[in-house]
């Protein structure tokens, strides 16, 4: 049965049809959802779970400065441990949350939004040919969706979905302004 169902998501992948990876629950924010974060700390309430999400920004000797998301679960009590939220893979880049950027273009761009009682994460990357070159060239996009897991022990990100761009962009955050927060 499985193996039915990978050949299905590979047809319709193929035929250019966004398949979901793993997840039947995602649905497009609205737009007013979108969390808009300042550098620095910013508080964000979810619900009954306040999270203070970091934006800071990486200098390098290139033009290639980027921005990072450190998204942190606060605890009731003062005295009791700030949880890192972290995202489902066990190490390495794909662990954090940040942007790509080139001399040219942001090639990744993370945003934040909630939904209901719930925390969204989104990654929107570049994707095809040109997407590991200079970055000027218009192409499709991924958008990641990831969603806060709930837990109060183990705080992560979940995947929740994914879907690719109808449209190709320069830009990164030109890709989640103009289709996943599309009004």
């Amino acid at each position: 049965m499985q193996i039915c169902r990978i050949i299905l998501i590979v047809i319709l992948a193929c035929a250019g049809y966004s398949v979901p990876l793993g997840a039947t629950t995602f649905k497009q924010p609205p737009q007013r959802a979108e969390v808009k974060l300042a550098y620095g700390p910013n508080e964000v309430k979810v619900g009954a779970s306040v999270f203070q999400i970091i934006r800071a920004q990486v200098a390098t000797l290139s033009a290639s400065d980027f921005d990072t998301f450190t998204v942190y679960l606060q605890p009731e009590k003062n005295d009791e441990p700030w949880l890192h939220v972290t995202l489902p893979a066990a190490k390495g880049e794909a662990y954090y949350l940040r942007n790509y950027e080139t001399a040219d273009a942001n090639t990744q761009a993370i945003a934040f939004y909630r939904n209901g009682n719930r925390l969204y994460a989104v990654q929107a990357t570049k994707i095809g040919p040109v997407a590991d070159t200079a970055g000027s060239a218009k192409t499709a996009f991924d958008f990641k969706v990831f969603v806060f897991n709930g837990n109060d022990e183990v705080p992560m990100f979940a995947n929740d979905g994914a879907m690719k761009t109808k449209k190709q962009y320069v830009n990164a955050q030109e890709a989640l302004e103009h289709e996943f927060f599309k009004p």
